[in-house]
């Protein structure tokens, strides 16, 4: 499935954290959060999660060798992420 768009807003927790939404064309989305509760916001690294179409948690799906007992990958840098999505990108 393609990526259709990138959503960058405000973390809705915390008014200097970054949520960043990547939207798929089945519905699917990859969700980014950087803030001061979020694995590896204090280190200016991003959390990531994967969530179907009915917003339920789906990483370790796609992912399970870093999320086989969590819903969320942490600690991910700018490069990493942006491999995640190319690699989401492929797998739907």
């Amino acid at each position: 499935m393609s990526l259709l768009k990138m959503v960058e807003d405000i973390h809705p927790v915390d008014e200097n954290g970054v949520h960043r939404r990547y939207v798929f064309s089945n519905g699917y989305q990859l969700s980014a959060v950087k803030f001061w509760a979020s694995y590896g916001g204090d280190k200016n690294l991003w959390e990531i999660a994967v969530l179907n179409n009915d917003d339920e948690f789906v990483t370790g799906d796609f992912f399970p060798e870093r999320a086989a007992d969590d819903d969320v990958i942490g600690y991910v840098n700018n490069d990493e992420l942006k491999n995640y999505v190319r690699q989401l990108e492929e797998l739907l």
